[in-house]
């Protein structure tokens, strides 16, 4: 005879929160795999809007101790290359006459930009965890934080910055 076990019901919620979360970023990876437009007047929207919100999360954490800005320094070129990769890999495809790109996600860019995503959350994870048991943890944790906040901020403005560098070299010709 088994025994039922209840189940706490914040154990519950935490188990669909992530189950929401999976579906969400399952959902978006499967589109970045279909062509979508981009109108070029407003393309810098997204990256304005992601320097908005990571400012607060980078400048908290931005001299927490000596090495803290040369990490999220390095974290921002490194962000830098990845997103002029992610844009070298993506299918762009320009009409000239109404000011639009259509760009495609390949398997590829899809793969790195899910990998990022996991980076993070094992990131915040890991030190959440080890952070409540070590205040140097947690400084550790608010510094990888805003690293990860500081590339995917970077990477974001490479791939628009090499999606504008497509357009112009279209509209020259």
């Amino acid at each position: 005879m088994v025994i039922p076990i209840p189940i706490p019901a914040s154990q519950v919620a935490i188990f669909l929160i992530e189950i929401a979360g999976v579906l969400i970023v399952g959902f978006i990876a499967f589109r970045q795999l279909k062509e979508r437009q981009v109108r070029v007047s407003r393309m810098w929207l997204l990256p304005v809007f992601m320097f908005l919100i990571s400012y607060t999360g980078i400048q908290n954490d931005l001299f927490d101790n000596q090495y803290s800005a040369v990490i999220i320094g390095l974290a921002f070129v490194i962000g830098l290359a990845l997103g002029g990769l992610r844009g070298a890999m993506i299918r762009v495809r320009i009409d000239k006459e109404q000011g639009l790109l259509f760009v495609k996600g390949t398997p590829i860019s899809v793969v790195m930009w899910v990998a990022l995503l996991a980076l993070k959350g094992i990131a915040d994870v890991g030190f959440s965890a080890a952070g409540l048991k070590n205040e140097t943890a947690g400084v550790a944790e608010g510094i990888i934080t805003a690293a990860l906040l500081a590339l995917t901020l970077a990477a974001t403005i490479a791939t628009r910055i090499y999606y504008y560098w497509r357009y112009s070299l279209a509209v020259a010709a």
